[in-house]
């Protein structure tokens, strides 16, 4: 712990940003229970620093494109009808984890617009 708190810039009442940047920049070289530990910083908070919050994370990202591709194949071969609610229906029938929500945002990045605005009657 104290080879940690002499090697990072900031000190345990600095700002929870200034900690964790501090800490990613150790992150594989010590524990993660005592980098955390040695800031006074939760494991929870860490990691969601580490992984969730990064955009450039190849593993999300790799994800993410894997989707787009899926969502674009689905979106066109049901001629442009369906749209974010269906295409996750139909991920999730294939089963594919993903969430309504995600499928909306990755089809608003691709300008994906379902042709019909209106529920179709029938009478």
């Amino acid at each position: 712990m104290i080879a940690i708190l002499k090697s990072v810039n900031c000190t345990v009442y600095s700002p929870l940003r200034d900690k964790l940047y501090e800490l990613e920049k150790l992150y594989g070289k010590y524990s993660v229970h005592v980098l955390c530990d040695s800031l006074e910083v939760s494991r929870d908070t860490f990691y969601n620093h580490i992984w969730r919050n990064k955009k450039e994370n190849t593993l999300s990202t790799k994800r993410r494109e894997e989707f787009k591709t899926i969502i674009k194949e689905i979106f066109d071969s049901n001629k442009q009808i369906y749209g974010a609610k269906k295409i996750a229906a139909v991920l999730k029938n294939k089963g594919y984890k993903i969430s309504e929500r995600l499928v909306s945002e990755l089809m608003f990045e691709m300008n994906l617009v379902s042709i019909r605005t209106d529920s179709k009657k029938i009478y």
